[in-house]
């Protein structure tokens, strides 16, 4: 039958068949990345700090910015978020997983995570801030995305700039 077509006819179909047959291989998405974003840490090395150290006031500002940065990672379709307020472990609770020497990484297996994410706000003055974020692939224990960056704000814009260093990590993070 195929030979009584013409070529270009015989071409036409053979093209519609191929793309009937790639269609939904393309249309299925691999499924998300199970990520744990821990909570924000802050390190004060302001003038204030040094005698004041981390203030009450601090940890809800550290809170909003994970929640921001967890919608984030969700709602780009990349991530599934594991919980983990579950976790318990000495440098969760003192917010100290920046000097841990990835330890994260350890943590975010045992809740499941293929990715471990941490972040740091280092304040050096009362407008002067250092942003950092660290992605982790947890079952390679292999830094997939490290930044930190200067920014110039007040307490109100740390979620402008972990939000740059966000969507920055989303771009190395995918695979």
């Amino acid at each position: 039958m195929l030979a009584s077509l013409g070529a270009s006819l015989r071409c036409l179909l053979l093209v519609s068949v191929a793309v009937t047959v790639t269609y939904p291989v393309r249309a299925v998405s691999a499924a998300p990345s199970k990520i744990a974003v821990f909570e924000f840490e802050l390190e004060n090395t302001s003038p204030s700090g040094t005698t004041w150290g981390e203030t009450a006031k601090d940890s809800p500002a550290m809170k909003a910015i994970t929640d921001q940065v967890r919608r984030s990672l969700e709602q780009s379709g990349k991530f599934e978020i594991v919980d983990t307020s579950q976790a318990d472990a000495p440098e969760i609770s003192a917010h100290t997983l920046r000097t841990c020497h990835g330890c994260d990484a350890d943590f975010a297996l045992k809740l499941g995570a293929d990715r471990s994410l941490i972040g740091v706000i280092s304040k050096a003055g009362n407008t002067e801030y250092y942003a950092s974020v660290r992605l982790t692939d947890t079952k390679l224990h292999k830094v997939v995305f490290q930044k930190m960056s200067f920014f110039i704000g007040g307490e109100d814009s740390w979620s402008t700039g972990v939000r740059e260093l966000t969507t920055e990590a989303l771009s190395h993070a995918a695979d």
